[in-house]
């Protein structure tokens, strides 16, 4: 009986996180949004730049709290980061969790050179596409594909989208 209360209890939790109205806490990163410049430390610890349009480089960017659903996409998005990396693309984790241990200990495989991992210390991520966003909960659209210019052009959850989905957005941006 306890074991079928906890389920229900968890199927509730779930289903809140889902259908919670907009603004009530899931960050809500919407296409055309602009991505400002900022920056975030590194595993070294130094400030860089998120994004810089003179490099021209398109990023695919992965917030992650490191949780047991989202790391098991982990050896997937660094074998595209070796992939796309000469093609253009830069993919950054943003380590939205801030303890590094935590996340490293989730990989599933070593991190691919070209792969940027950071740390958002002020959840500036999430609060630059949803002001309300609550620390803490998963941001649920966590891929998000920024064009050259800065503009958020593709969102999803990631792991949750099939290789050759994530494909064709990336071949779609790059010839733009």
């Amino acid at each position: 009986m306890r074991a079928l209360e906890a389920g229900i209890f968890t199927l509730l939790i779930i289903a809140a996180l889902f259908f919670q109205a907009p603004g009530a806490g899931v960050c809500d990163i919407q296409r055309g949004s602009s991505l400002p410049d900022m920056k975030l430390r590194d595993e070294k610890g130094e400030m860089v730049p998120l994004f810089s349009r003179d490099e021209k480089k398109v990023l695919l960017i992965w917030l992650t709290d490191s949780c047991d659903s989202c790391m098991a996409g982990f050896a997937g998005l660094s074998s595209f980061a070796g992939e796309y990396s000469p093609k253009g693309v830069k993919v950054v984790i943003i380590n939205i969790n801030l303890d590094e241990s935590h996340l490293k200990a989730r990989m599933t495989a070593p991190a691919d050179p070209s792969m940027l991992i950071l740390r958002d210390e002020s959840w500036a991520i999430p609060r630059t596409f949803d002001e309300n966003w609550i620390k803490g909960v998963c941001p649920l659209k966590n891929l998000i594909i920024i064009d050259r210019e800065g503009i958020v052009q593709f969102v999803r959850h990631y792991p949750g989208i099939p290789p050759e989905v994530l494909r064709e957005e990336l071949k779609m941006i790059l010839q733009r």
